[in-house]
């Protein structure tokens, strides 16, 4: 799991921790700035969903209906 988290940063990061450039912390801000509302986004997209559609009651009893 951890190997597959490091294989995500490094290629969201890769891009901004690129020695070209001289911007490279203006870039890692801005990353992360995107990565954020990315998250943002996806939170308040499952927060809609679980409003429209919320998951059935379970029954009483643990038999089966």
């Amino acid at each position: 799991m951890a190997g597959s988290a490091l294989v995500a940063a490094l290629v969201l990061f890769a891009g901004a921790m690129a020695p070209l450039g001289d911007d490279a912390g203006a870039k890692m801000i801005d990353r992360l700035l995107q990565i954020g509302l990315a998250l943002i986004y996806t939170l308040s997209a499952f927060v809609v969903v679980d409003h429209i559609l919320p998951e059935p009651e379970e029954t009483q009893g643990g038999g089966f209906a």
